[in-house]
């Protein structure tokens, strides 16, 4: 059975719900770090779980493909400095990439 990857929008949707944001507040043009960090980890985790292109990601969040290429850059440097984002961002992406549960057999 091959698994197919998140959309962006469920990506979107994890992390802001990891983060105690609303999809709203992730997809503002305000720069505050509590939706900064977290709508960096989204760009991040869609760039690490879909196919899609930079530019792809960047409309999805409404931004440039630039600003996703930071927001990945940056995101790895927070990861690596702090477990707590690091374990977040694992937590998301373990969500997202989860196999359901086996069919019972009829």
């Amino acid at each position: 059975m091959t698994r197919t990857a998140p959309s962006i929008a469920a990506i979107i949707d994890a992390t802001a719900e990891a983060w105690g944001v609303t999809r709203r507040d992730l997809l503002a043009d305000r720069r505050a770090q509590n939706l900064a960090v977290p709508r960096q980890a989204a760009m991040t985790l869609a760039r690490d779980l879909t196919m899609a292109s930079l530019p792809v990601i960047g409309r999805a969040f409404d931004r440039d493909h630039t600003t996703v290429l930071h927001a990945v850059r940056r995101t790895a440097e927070r990861a690596a400095r702090d477990p707590a984002i690091a374990a977040r961002m694992d937590a998301v992406r373990a969500r997202l990439t989860s196999a359901p549960p086996p069919e019972p057999p009829p």
